[in-house]
């Protein structure tokens, strides 16, 4: 197995690059990469429910997708129920599994993926990746994580194409103690 990291755009990698990304099992895409795919592949939502509805088993975690123009997957990772609910690493490690026994099925050699649940989710990018590389670890599949960058109004910077996504961004909310000057 081989594991790089690069700045680029998941989108622009070469077709012999299967594409990996993270959704809940309620289908549901609001933003980030959920939605870049969903714009960039419309039916690919409504086809990945219908078969995970078909199939009936609430234990499938990895559901992949071959669109018609191109000769690669992009395998949807069911990581948690519902888009609000966070998903946890056994999540991340059962999804990761069912991944490495379909790319095994269908000769899939080479994914790329962007940082798997590190953005609403929360979790920790290093041990995120350590699951990946135990998981894989005696394959000869090549792993491409793609991360984009962010600019100082939080806006993604594709790094290939320079362009500008808004990120949807909140303040958090802190409690601050109105402090009143004594008056003399």
């Amino acid at each position: 197995m081989v594991l790089k990291e690069e700045q680029r755009d998941l989108f622009l990698v070469p077709k012999e690059y299967s594409l990996v990304y993270t959704v809940g099992r309620d289908f549901l895409v609001k933003k980030s990469m959920g939605a870049k795919m969903k714009n960039r592949y419309p039916t690919m939502i409504s086809t990945v429910k219908r078969a995970y509805k078909k199939a009936k088993d609430p234990e499938i975690r990895c559901i992949g997708f071959k669109p018609l123009k191109e000769d690669r997957y992009i395998y949807n990772l069911l990581v948690k129920d519902k888009l609000l609910q966070t998903t946890t690493y056994e999540d991340i490690f059962d999804a990761l599994i069912q991944l490495k026994d379909d790319m095994r099925v269908m000769d899939v050699k080479k994914i790329a993926m962007p940082k798997i649940g590190i953005g609403d989710d929360g979790l920790n990018w290093a041990k995120v990746k350590e699951t990946i590389e135990l998981v894989f670890d005696s394959t000869d599949v090549e792993i491409l994580v793609c991360t984009s960058i962010l600019d100082k109004d939080n806006e993604y910077i594709e790094p290939e194409t320079n362009k500008k996504s808004k990120v949807e961004y909140k303040e958090p909310e802190v409690e601050v103690e109105e402090v009143k000057e004594d008056e003399e």
